[in-house]
């Protein structure tokens, strides 16, 4: 049984053993002009009672603590008795410690993870909008969660480019005025991204159609009359679209939609039996309900001989109770017509 070789390494030292006994008392101490500085058993410990297995080889470690430099000798102790324990010149060898080197320096401090987004959430995920939403319309926040729980500092981008835009703080908004084009549902790909790393998410847009024009509302609110004579002292013909008197009638003629300018416009034609003039009364269904014509006519295709100009006359157009229109006419051709349009 031998030491093998010594190894200095800071304030400790190993003691490499060889072909030791296997007995489980024996034992490396480190000693300084005979007094004995540190001490292990061959299973490099100290345990109490002793290891329950014999080590004939391996290596100890002894710890110079605060002793000084100098000549130090590692003696091998082998048991040969209950308690007496010998050492031969071969068990033994001398380290001078010339000086013992400091603890090496903790390693740097491993540089901090690099942020990165985990995940990106939409609120709302699925947005309707009218389409007439303008530029600058909040459409959704986005919201994303990083990797160390920072605040996101990266950019988000909506695709397919061109409609939403990512504005401060994650919302999202309209990059301009909806058109017809956009009329319909997409999905669009929200993307955060940040050092590298993205985090992404679908937003469903839906732009609403626009609404079909209103029904053509059942009240004109217009009247007219025809007044014979020039000054005005004849008959007076009265049509009323809304309330038709007796010998009148009121026929609704549908709409009619402008193949050259962009309105849809209702007719109402109304009639009396006492006389060949007619009125019709036209109001816009859309864009602008407000909208209003009146047409007057005279005669009808005859062959019976009974067609006749007009003599003077004076018209009259009444809004509820107010004149809106007072017109005086020489004659009328028959089967002709006059446009009020203001």
């Amino acid at each position: 049984m031998a030491l093998a070789t010594v190894t200095l390494t800071a304030n400790q030292l190993t003691v490499a053993v060889t072909g030791g006994s296997g007995d489980l008392r024996d034992w490396v101490g480190l000693f300084r002009a005979g007094v004995r500085v540190d001490w292990k058993y061959l299973a490099n410990n100290r345990q109490n009672p002793r290891p329950k297995t014999g080590v004939t080889e391996g290596s100890v470690d002894l710890n110079l603590g605060s002793a000084p430099m100098g000549v130090y000798e590692v003696r091998l102790m082998t048991a040969t008795g209950a308690a007496t324990y010998t050492i031969q010149p071969s068990n033994s060898l001398t380290a001078t410690i010339v000086s013992v080197a400091a603890d090496p320096p903790p390693p740097p401090p491993p540089p901090p993870p690099v942020a990165k987004p985990l995940s990106l959430a939409l609120s709302p995920a699925s947005v309707l909008l009218p389409n007439n939403a303008t530029v600058g319309t909040i459409v959704s926040t986005a919201t994303v969660a990083m990797s160390d729980d920072s605040a996101f500092a990266g950019t988000i981008v909506a695709t397919p480019v061109g409609l939403l835009l990512a504005g401060t703080r994650g919302i999202l908004v309209l990059a301009r005025d909806i058109t017809a084009s956009d009329v319909g549902a997409g999905t669009y790909t929200v993307t955060a991204l940040q050092n590298g790393a993205s985090a992404m998410a679908a937003l469903q847009l839906s732009i609403a159609a626009a609404p079909p024009p209103p029904p053509p509302s059942d009240s004109i609110g217009y009247t007219a009359r025809v007044q014979m004579g020039n000054p005005p002292a004849g008959v007076v013909y009265v049509f009323d679209p809304d309330s038709p008197g007796a010998g009148q009638a009121a026929i609704n003629r549908g709409n009619f939609t402008s193949d050259f300018a962009p309105f849809v416009q209702g007719s109402i034609e109304t009639t009396r039996t006492d006389t060949p003039f007619r009125v019709l009364f036209r109001k816009d269904v859309s864009p602008d309900p407000n909208r209003f014509e009146a047409i007057l006519e005279l005669g009808h295709p005859t062959t019976d001989g009974s067609a006749a100009n007009s003599g003077p006359f004076t018209f009259t157009i009444f809004q509820g109770s107010t004149q809106v229109f007072r017109g005086t006419f020489p004659s009328m051709g028959w089967f002709t017509r006059w446009r009020w349009n203001p």
